[in-house]
C-alpha cells in the first residue's frame, strides 16, 4: 500500500533536522526514566524534506525499540553528507536473531517473544513504507556487536539558497557503536 492511496501527502519543507530529532526525542526521555538512557547526536542542519512523515517514521522506531529490546541505551543518530541522510535508532537490548530479522518488515509479523503481548507488527513495516515514499529506505544494520540498529536513509534535498549554511558536506558518518 502507498501512502498516497492511504490518504496521506507528502509535504516537503524546509526544517533544522536536529530541531526534529530532538522535538521527537523529548517525551520518550520523560517515558524511559531511570530505565534507559536516549541520547541525540544531530548537528543543526537544515534540509528538506516532509517533516511529518519523517516523525512518524522516527517514532515507530523508537516505540520499537521501547516494546522490544529491553535496552538500557538508546540513541537516536543522524548524520548528513554526499546528498544522503542517514538516521539511526541504535538499542543496546537483546537484539534480533535471524529468524526474527527476516521477518522484521513483514506487516503482522509481530517480533515479541513466545506469550508476550507486543502489538499488531506493523510500526516497521509502517516505517520502511515511509521512508521509501520520502524516497529512501530502512534497513536493519547488523553491525552492532549487541542490540539492534535501525537506519533510515533518505535523499538530503538542498534547501534553498538563502537557507544554506555555506559548509560543504561531510561524508555520511558511521553511527558510534553502543559500548557491549
Amino acid at each position: 500500500m502507498r501512502l498516497s492511496s492511504s490518504g496521506l501527502r507528502m509535504r516537503p519543507r524546509e526544517f533544522d533536522l536536529a530541531d526534529l530529532l530532538e522535538k521527537i526525542a523529548a517525551p520518550y526521555r520523560y517515558r524511559c526514566g531511570t530505565r534507559m538512557r536516549l541520547s541525540v547526536h544531530a548537528r543543526p542542519q537544515i534540509i528538506n524534506s516532509d517533516p511529518e512523515l519523517l516523525e512518524r517514521a522516527i517514532t515507530n522506531l523508537l516505540e520499537n525499540a521501547l516494546r522490544h529490546s529491553s535496552a538500557r541505551r538508546l540513541m537516536l543518530i543522524a548524520r548528513l553528507g554526499e546528498g544522503r541522510i542517514r538516521i539511526w535508532v541504535v538499542d543496546d537490548g537483546r537484539g534480533m536473531d535471524e529468524a526474527r530479522a527476516a521477518l522484521a518488515f513483514e506487516p503482522f509479523a509481530n517480533a515479541g517473544q513466545a506469550g508476550e503481548v507486543t502489538g499488531f507488527g506493523l510500526g516497521l513495516p509502517s516505517a520502511r513504507l515511509i521512508a521509501r515514499e520520502l524516497g529512501g529506505d530502512l534497513v536493519l544494520d547488523r553491525r552492532v556487536r549487541k542490540g539492534c540498529s535501525f537506519m533510515l536513509e533518505l535523499p538530503a534535498l538542498p534547501p534553498s539558497p538563502a537557507l544554506r549554511t555555506g559548509q560543504a558536506p561531510t561524508d555520511v558518518e558511521e553511527p558510534p557503536c553502543v559500548a557491549a
